[in-house]
């Protein structure tokens, strides 16, 4: 038998990439027989996160660049050149 760990990490897995079927399966191996254990809204948790996590990552993909121009109070940082002046 598989460390029921895996099992919990491949679910996750599953949801990430679209295979919530794969997910429900492996969630009722894991904890089907838990009184009162609802796969469905454990799903729903889990794409729910995996939504947000994609919405930061692009959240944080567009203001990477922005970024780089702030100091860490959230000042706008001024970048000085001593290169030749047109």
């Amino acid at each position: 038998m598989q460390d029921p760990r895996t099992f919990s990490h491949q679910s996750g897995w599953c949801v990430l990439t679209g295979r919530t079927d794969k997910a429900r399966s492996i969630l009722l191996q894991l904890n089907g027989k838990v009184p009162g254990y609802d796969v469905d809204e454990e799903l729903e948790i889990m794409k729910h996160t995996v939504a947000l996590e994609r919405e930061m990552a692009a959240l944080h993909e567009q203001n990477k660049y922005v970024a780089i121009f702030q100091g860490v109070d959230g000042v706008s940082k001024a970048i000085f050149s001593r290169g030749p002046h047109c």
